[in-house]
């Protein structure tokens, strides 16, 4: 490591790339850092550098002119254009998996075969890349009294390529969608049409390092746009509920899930480091994988690392250099929950340039956080949306009753136009 500390980059632009950067900022090894293409909230830690996350040349040539030494890659978009191999390849260290490892996410149907091939807990699943064959299938789960199913475009779909079909029916035409209308573009080229699961979603990190891996606090996303369901989102909110989660319970998802994964990696030749997040369905058989995602969730992020209180740079140079089972990450106690505020129209929609007001008031609060989502600033500095998912009020207690006490109080204060959230995140959703 350098003696005079670290220059980080760190690639995106969301509310999970404003928690990363404010975590890192707090590095005793840190010199520099670094965010592109960043927002308006990433702009208060790091100097945003105005690059895509999936140029990928650029951003190599721009981060060997400036001297950065780590990069921290955390949307799934790059990941799977293979940026940390690239990154690599010129010498400079990459938190994230590479392009190999990233299959795991970025292909659905890859996912499901090793889950299979590996004896890793899942529904049943079945990948096709022809409609009529897709069709008989369905056909054929009707004929043995299956009534309800799962279609997944196998591809990245910005967390939107997921369906739940409550009727065989619903599934034609989300087949019809996605294959056909192509309503998530090339990411439907292939699909997966999953077992229909009953139980409580839960979403669990780890950091890893290629053999070794170190779970993260549990949490818990909130997918659809209203309170009553709706369409699916990016998330529109999340907690640190693990009150279900039993000391038995940690330990199979551990080792069944998580530990096994990282060696199902190794045994095909794709060592997995980076963050590992795989969302689970805790069903009367026990956890079974939804998906695995190889990078931070959002907005789990935004929950997880206020309760991380380890050097974050520490643990990512861990997971990078193999390092990690002699690495100590300890977290506090405190229960977090994260509000999403979005704007008029998301998820089919959204609406950039409106003035947002009340932000600085409401992070004034005691025990409260304003990660920025899609923000930008004008030449007044006035303050502005640039996207679908604006803001997450983020806010820590001793429990999660306060927790949400505090995370709606602040969003009283916060007012844009056609701002649309959730009003049962946390201890509301009981």
């Amino acid at each position: 490591m350098n003696r005079d500390g670290l220059t980080v980059l760190v690639i995106g632009s969301g509310g999970r790339e404003d928690a990363v950067c404010w975590k890192l900022s707090q590095s005793s090894l840190l010199r520099k850092l670094f965010c592109a293409p960043g927002n308006a909230g990433t702009a208060r830690w790091a100097t945003n550098v105005a690059i895509k996350a999936i140029n990928i040349q650029d951003l190599v040539t721009w981060a060997i002119a400036n001297g950065v030494n780590f990069v921290v890659v955390t949307p799934d978009d790059p990941l799977a254009l293979g940026l940390v191999n690239a990154f690599n390849e010129v010498g400079i260290m990459a938190f994230g998996p590479t392009l190999a490892a990233a299959q795991i996410e970025a292909s659905k149907a890859y996912a499901a075969e090793v889950e299979q091939r590996y004896r890793i807990p899942m529904p049943h699943t079945v990948s096709f890349n022809d409609f009529p064959k897709a069709l008989r299938y369905l056909d054929f789960l009707a004929q043995i009294g299956v009534e309800r199913c799962v279609v997944k475009a196998s591809g990245l779909a910005l967390g939107k390529g997921a369906y739940p079909c409550p009727s065989l029916g619903d599934a034609r035409l989300v087949l019809y969608r996605v294959m056909i209308d192509k309503v998530n573009g090339a990411a439907g080229d292939t699909v997966v049409i999953q077992e229909y699961l009953d139980g409580a979603e839960l979403s669990a990190h780890a950091f890893c390092d290629g053999e070794t891996a170190v779970m993260m606090p549990w949490s818990r996303d909130y997918k659809r746009i209203t309170d009553e369901g709706g369409d699916m989102t990016g998330g529109m909110g999340c907690d640190t509920y693990s009150d279900h989660i039993t000391p038995q319970l940690a330990a199979t998802i551990e080792s069944q899930i998580a530990k096994r994964l990282l060696q199902a990696l190794q045994a095909e030749e794709r060592p997995f480091k980076g963050v590992l997040y795989p969302g689970l369905m805790l069903t009367e058989q026990g956890p079974k994988v939804i998906e695995f995602n190889c990078r931070f969730g959002d907005p789990e992020t935004q929950v997880i690392l206020p309760r991380l209180e380890s050097d974050l740079l520490e643990v990512m140079f861990a997971c990078v250099n193999g390092s990690l089972r002699n690495q100590e990450v300890r977290w506090n106690g405190k229960q977090v929950v994260a509000v999403v505020l979005a704007s008029a129209g998301y998820p089919a929609s959204r609406q950039i340039d409106v003035p947002i007001y009340g932000v600085n008031e409401a992070e004034a609060l005691e025990g409260v956080t304003i990660f920025h989502a899609g923000t930008k600033r004008d030449h007044s500095g006035q303050l502005l949306t640039n996207g679908g998912r604006v803001l997450n009020v983020t806010a820590e207690g001793d429990d999660l009753a306060q927790a949400t006490e505090r995370a709606y109080g602040a969003v009283d204060y916060i007012s844009f136009e056609g701002m649309q959230y959730r009003e049962k995140i946390g201890s509301r959703s009981f």
